[in-house]
């Protein structure tokens, strides 16, 4: 549909205004379209050929499957394209996808995408859609989905174990990407306190208990995230 508006001007012989509106549903094509101006007993005619576009849906850019591990960041710049000339105006929105992950949109053409998964996501599939949409009446859009796939959590390594000086200490080995937590108990019946949390380390780490003067001490590698 063609909607055409009329805009007097409130100034003697000042423009007038016509304003057409084309909705999506329009083929395209060029139609005459004629225009009379009359003032009292005088009048003017003339017509204009009014040619209409077609209005194309933006499009996203593919997106690949990734695959990473637990505390992995996947962030990407999602990029559209749009034909239409002028460009719409695009908004961008995550439809389907694990909860702990955001689009935000960046510019008309951009959005950036953040997930990293969480010790309860390890060992799984999670697919993601994301979706742009543009201002047309009505609107068009457009769907992008993938997957990101995460591997199973391994265990972390305690070893080269050493006590020297009157501090005890040790290395920690194990999968990069999650979050680290010692976690230290002087009799294994108390609730375990935090000593040290390290947020996706570069593998092996060292660490010294500098503060050991119980006569004896009890050790745990909590992995993350979440880590309080």
């Amino acid at each position: 549909m063609v909607t055409a508006v009329y805009a007097a001007n409130p100034i003697a012989g000042g423009a007038n205004t016509l304003t057409f509106t084309v909705s999506n549903t329009v083929t395209a094509g060029t139609s005459n379209v004629t225009i009379t101006a009359t003032c009292g007993l005088i009048s003017h005619t003339t017509t204009i050929a009014l040619t209409v576009l077609a209005s194309t849906p933006p499009v996203i850019v593919a997106i690949s499957n990734r695959t990473v591990n637990v505390g992995q960041t996947v962030a990407f710049a999602a990029s559209v394209t749009d034909s239409n000339q002028p460009p719409k105006m695009l908004t961008y929105s995550l439809l389907a996808g694990a909860t702990n992950a955001t689009l935000s949109q960046v510019n008309n053409t951009n959005a950036n995408f953040v997930f990293r998964p969480l010790v309860t996501q390890a060992n799984s599939t999670n697919n993601f859609t994301l979706e742009v949409s543009d201002n047309s009446s009505p609107s068009l859009s457009a769907t992008q989905s993938f997957a990101v796939v995460v591997n199973p959590l391994s265990a972390p390594d305690i070893n080269n174990i050493s006590f020297y000086g009157g501090q005890f200490g040790f290395s920690v080995s194990g999968q990069s990407g999650p979050d680290f937590e010692i976690q230290m108990s002087t009799n294994l019946q108390q609730q375990w306190s935090n000593v040290f949390i390290t947020n996706s380390p570069g593998l092996p780490f060292n660490w010294t208990d500098t503060a050991f003067i119980a006569p004896q001490r009890f050790y745990c590698v909590k992995l993350g995230p979440p880590l309080p």
